[in-house]
């Protein structure tokens, strides 16, 4: 395959990739995962943090934070991710939005359960 075709390939993948998750932070569902990106406590290497939608609002949505940080970004998600909702809080639609354009929301994951098996649609 020539490489101008593979560049088109890739460029096709990456522009669907970014359409979805562009359409799931405007149509956020609970059970939804983001896999958030921020600095250590250090300050010098990035961690991977994820929040699971509890419930959403008409403008905010209840997120769980998980117990864990990942020093990498996560592929696969399984329920020993522990999202606690005792430590469950509100967000506005405007600043998960704003955290998408930033780039701060790195990736999110619609059937969360299946996500282990290659099955996020």
């Amino acid at each position: 395959m020539k490489k101008s075709i593979k560049i088109l390939i890739f460029a096709a993948i990456a522009f669907s990739f970014a359409a979805c998750n562009k359409e799931r932070i405007d149509n956020p569902q609970a059970g939804d995962v983001y896999q958030i990106e921020r600095p250590d406590i250090d300050g010098h290497a990035m961690t991977y943090q994820l929040l699971k939608v509890k419930s959403v609002g008409e403008n905010d949505l209840v997120v769980m934070p998980n117990r864990l940080y990942y020093h990498e970004k996560v592929y696969c998600i399984v329920a020993g991710d522990y999202f606690n909702s005792k430590a469950a809080f509100t967000i506005s639609k405007s600043e998960l939005k704003k955290m998408y354009d930033e780039d701060k929301i790195v990736d999110i994951i619609r059937y969360y359960e299946d996500s282990c098996l290659g099955n996020d649609k």
